[in-house]
């Protein structure tokens, strides 16, 4: 269980993203400019990341446990019904029934993002498919990562209904009610069967080098058989002569 006061929400919304903590005497927002974030795509993801480091920085925010919320605007959903527990199956971390597989599947295929976070979350009336943009939601915490973050949890924000009104954005008192029912937190969680999103990008690289460790000794093999090759063409050259 995190801690309650060490405890930040982030609400990514279209137009950019807000976050409380109550350290804070007020909300952050961090608007999303056209050329580096676009109708949910990431335009420009260099300059996201280092302007969400900058805004860390700037903002002096200390890292902690980190709940992001994610708006009506920012996902896309679909209602899908049940059947019993011994027809269901696991398919890339979301529950669901083998006779809507073809049509979750079929679903997914025609959201707009190359990579997406989805997940079958059941509810007491029903049960939803949630999917939103994976690349812009990496872009946004793993800069929060690299910084000390750690991202806990993924939801979307539809889950508390009525309740709490987020059109108009987030408030104090609506991140101190999401902080309250922990357990939709952790039946709604996007994160679960996703682990590589909280990746920092050195970490990502660090891989990279591994990747290409092997490929320089090769080169320094090749260099080496080259040049030893050419000392034994000049030493024949001179025997003959």
């Amino acid at each position: 269980m995190f801690s309650k006061n060490n405890t930040i929400i982030l609400l990514l919304d279209r137009s950019g993203f807000i976050l409380f903590r109550d350290s804070l005497t007020n909300v952050l927002r961090f608007p999303f400019a056209p050329d580096i974030v676009a109708n949910l795509d990431v335009v420009n993801k260099d300059q996201l990341t280092n302007l969400v480091i900058s805004f860390i920085e700037k903002n002096k925010i200390n890292p902690g446990i980190m709940v992001v919320l994610l708006s009506d605007a920012t996902i896309y959903e679909k209602n899908i019904s049940i059947l019993p527990q011994k027809t269901q199956s696991s398919v890339n971390g979301m529950n669901h029934n083998f006779n809507h597989e073809e049509e979750i599947q079929q679903y997914l295929q025609n959201i707009p993002f190359e990579d997406i976070l989805a997940r079958v979350i059941k509810t007491e009336k029903n049960s939803m498919l949630v999917a939103a943009n994976k690349d812009l939601i990496s872009s946004i915490i793993n800069p929060f990562i690299k910084k000390g973050f750690v991202v806990e949890y993924v939801v979307p924000s539809f889950l508390y209904g009525q309740n709490l009104n987020i059109t108009n954005g987030l408030t104090s008192d609506i991140a101190r009610a999401v902080l309250r029912k922990t357990e939709l937190l952790k039946v709604a969680n996007l994160l679960i069967g996703q682990e590589h999103i909280n990746i920092p990008q050195d970490s990502q690289r660090n891989g990279k080098d591994i990747e290409e460790k092997p490929k320089s000794i090769r080169q320094f093999i090749l260099i080496g058989v080259f040049i030893f090759l050419a000392i034994v063409l000049v030493v024949m050259l001179l025997t003959l002569k």
